[in-house]
Parts: C-alpha cells; structure tokens; sequence
C-alpha cells in the first residue's frame, strides 16, 4: 500500500499516472488516489501525500480529510494504533535533503499530537533512522534507550508523541548520516535495510533489518 514520492510524480508535481497503473487503491476524497487509509485489525493506517506544501496546508482538502480521519479514529474503541507514512521527511537524522519538508511538519504533526499518533514512517532520504518518542518541534516525549536491547514505551493515552522512521535504504545509492545526530535521533546508519513490526493487541513491536537478513535496529 504505496505512499506517492517525488520519484512517482510528473516532474515533482501531480498527477502520478505512471504510479497509479500500477496500483488500485482506496480513492476516499480524491479521484487519483493521492492519499488514502484502511484499518487491518486494531491498528488504523493513514497514507498522506507530502509532494506539494500546498496541499498539506490548514485549509487544503487534504488537511480536512486528514483530521476527519484522525479524529474518527481516534473514537473508534477499537483502534488502539494509528501509524501515518507519506514519502518526504518532517523529521530525519539531518544530511543531504533533510529539511524539506518542514511545512508539511507544521502542517501535519500538531494533528499527530491531537489525535495521538503512534507512529511515522518515511523514505526520500536514502538511509535508516530511528527517532525517539517527540511531540511537535522536537519536544522529546520519552527519551529511554538501551543499546543492543529493544526499547520499552508506553503509549497509553494521546500525549506520547511519536517514533519517526525513515526507512530509505530501499535501493537506491545511499547517503551518508551525518556525524553528530540531532538530540531525538536514537540511531542513523547508511545501510539497505527495510522495517517490519508485529501487532499483537495492545503490544507493537518493531525492528529493522538489513538486505543480508541481520538486525540493523532492534527497535522496540
């Protein structure tokens, strides 16, 4: 269930007709299938489009489906996890292309905090790194870390910010994490790697693993 990055668009801009043939998915308020989201057990999936600032701004039609679908989610008694995933970084381990998307955090993170969600998974920067629990502009929410060990968090209730994840070492050539990782940044590494988490009711567990099958994080 693809989130549309900059590699999908017509010269960095919509519509995404290559994309799209590709793919058949839920067209909710737009025809193009620009963004989009779908609940698999207790756990409620929002996939957002971050290729044009406009579209993310207070206002857009994005932004109202946005809100409407976290705060729906956020009643439903039986969704105890929202996990959001678009392509650009609002936040990321700093380097080449690390700060462009910072409207779109303006935009998009001040709901995240409201409707409290979990968890924000990314790509565009080609490397992996893990952020700790932070509310909007980098408000550190939990800041526990145990090297070789996963992480242990508690995030009953909404005002537990999130875990932000870039996972952009899918292919392409990587980049280079920068030698000093800003204060909310657990880890950074320049390796091909993907993410895979469990949902077990009201345990989520995650980690990250390396194209050779080893464990490059081991999460929480």
């Amino acid at each position: 269930m693809p989130a549309w990055g900059n590699h999908d668009t017509t010269e960095n801009d919509p519509p995404y007709s290559f994309a799209q043939a590709h793919f058949a998915l839920p067209p909710h308020a737009t025809k193009n299938e620009r963004y989009y989201s779908y609940t698999v057990g207790n756990a409620h999936f929002v996939a957002a489009d971050s290729n044009t600032d406009a579209t993310t701004a207070p206002g857009s039609l994005q932004y109202k489906w946005l809100e409407n679908d976290l705060s729906a989610a956020t009643k439903n008694q039986k969704i105890e996890w929202i996990i959001v995933y678009f392509h650009h970084n609002i936040y990321s381990a700093g380097g080449k292309y690390s700060n462009t998307a910072t409207p779109v955090r303006e935009h998009f993170q001040p709901l995240f905090d409201r409707y409290g969600v979990d968890m924000v998974f990314h790509g565009h920067i080609h490397y992996y790194s893990r952020s700790m629990p932070a509310a909007y502009n980098e408000v550190i929410k939990d800041s526990a870390h145990t090297s070789g060990t996963p992480d242990q968090y508690n995030f009953e209730g909404k005002d537990h910010g999130q875990i932000y994840i870039t996972t952009g070492g899918g292919g392409k050539p990587l980049y280079s994490c920068p030698n000093k990782l800003p204060a909310f940044i657990i880890q950074c590494a320049d390796a091909y790697s993907l993410g895979t988490f469990t949902i077990n009711g009201p345990n989520l567990t995650y980690k990250a693993i390396r194209s050779d099958g080893t464990i490059l994080d081991n999460g929480f």
